[in-house]
């Protein structure tokens, strides 16, 4: 049997009968991608020593079946039996240097388990609830009561789907509370900043000390008071009595008559 041949039993076992070309999204596989250091035998033999290269490995197994493991260089292409294209979250995972952990729900999160049996199913690489919920009947006569746990585990996976639309409106409601405080707070903010800006509007503007170009003092005048009759003024001495003003118009000097001209004998 080829190794492609291998991977595809693999995943028939892990999936079961029910899920035979599901896809990637549900292969049901423990995958791994890692760096390998390999002997290059032909930089060994140019060099005249052993010269090692980094290579991209791939681990593959059952959960559960050890025996199953295969590990080998990771196949590379753009074709969908490419394990880079297969496995595609998991190689994404592996280049973005981050840990290629299996999603689901985590064992450890689930009551019904002790730790005993979580740690047993670890040892399997069985770490999620839906692996849990997805292993063969082959895998499952190695553990004891398993049988019972995939039937709880089965349930309760369809338990939360018919609660998913609920959990997924109170995340919504979370986030739109959320949003809402947020733009609260971005509110405040600007209410608190015009504030400041008006209180620094209405202060009055300093007036400079020393005044420029002050022009001369005018003397005012007093008003007098309704009613008020000045004081009459004493007369000079030099000025004639009243009595003793002559009339203008008798002592107004009147042109001399013009004489007859007299002939000048010749």
């Amino acid at each position: 049997m080829s190794e492609f041949d291998l991977d595809e039993s693999l995943n028939d076992i892990a999936l079961g009968p029910e899920h035979v070309g599901a896809g990637q999204l549900n292969h049901g596989l423990y995958v791994k991608f890692y760096m390998n250091s390999v002997l290059d035998d032909a930089a060994s033999t140019q060099h005249g020593r052993a010269v090692y290269k980094d290579v991209e490995f791939v681990q593959i197994m059952v959960p559960g079946d050890k025996n199953s493991l295969i590990d080998r260089p990771t196949r590379l292409g753009f074709d969908e039996k490419s394990d880079n294209q297969k496995f595609a979250r998991e190689y994404a995972l592996f280049k973005e240097n981050k840990d290629q952990k299996v999603e689901g729900t985590p064992l450890k999160e689930w009551p019904p388990l002790s730790k005993g049996q979580i740690q047993e199913l670890a040892y399997f690489n069985v770490t999620t609830l839906e692996q849990l919920a997805n292993l063969s009947d082959t895998i499952l006569q190695k553990f004891m009561g398993a049988n019972r746990l995939r039937e709880l585990a089965r349930r309760y996976l369809e338990q939360a789907k018919g609660g998913a639309p609920l959990v997924q409106m109170q995340a919504e409601l979370t986030q739109r509370d959320e949003q809402l405080a947020a733009q609260q707070l971005q509110i405040d903010q600007l209410v608190q900043e015009m504030g400041v800006l008006r209180a620094q509007a209405g202060q009055p503007i300093a007036v400079p000390q020393t005044p420029i170009g002050t022009p001369p003092a005018v003397p005012t005048q007093e008003q007098e008071p309704m009613g008020f009759v000045p004081e009459e003024q004493p007369m000079p001495d030099d000025l004639p009595p009243p009595d003793e003003e002559f009339d203008l118009e008798a002592a107004e000097v009147k042109p001399k008559p013009k004489g007859k001209r007299r002939s000048v004998a010749s």
